[in-house]
């Protein structure tokens, strides 16, 4: 890290959302990580990513994190867990 970022003005938080899935998703989020199943069964949204999408656009720093789920029948799939970083 650089002396002059040591000395920066920290960088102003990003605008709140307006729209109400965007306000319940950031708010769960702030409580811990979020898969797509658990914020349709927490939450009733069924497109997270978009959800996901539009606050990153807003400015807010939402990690992705790329896991495996078990399905019926023994089989496996890849999921996204998002979470908000150290610093949002």
């Amino acid at each position: 890290m650089e002396t002059a970022d040591l000395f920066a003005p920290p960088r102003p938080a990003p605008p709140l959302p307006t729209g109400e899935q965007e306000s319940m998703v950031l708010a769960r989020l702030r409580r811990g990580p979020l898969t797509p199943l658990q914020a349709l069964k927490e939450l009733g949204v069924m497109r997270l990513a978009a959800v996901v999408y539009r606050l990153k656009a807003l400015g807010w720093d939402i990690h992705t994190e790329d896991m495996t789920a078990e399905c019926r029948g023994g089989r496996s799939a890849r999921v996204a867990r998002y979470h908000l970083t150290n610093d949002a």
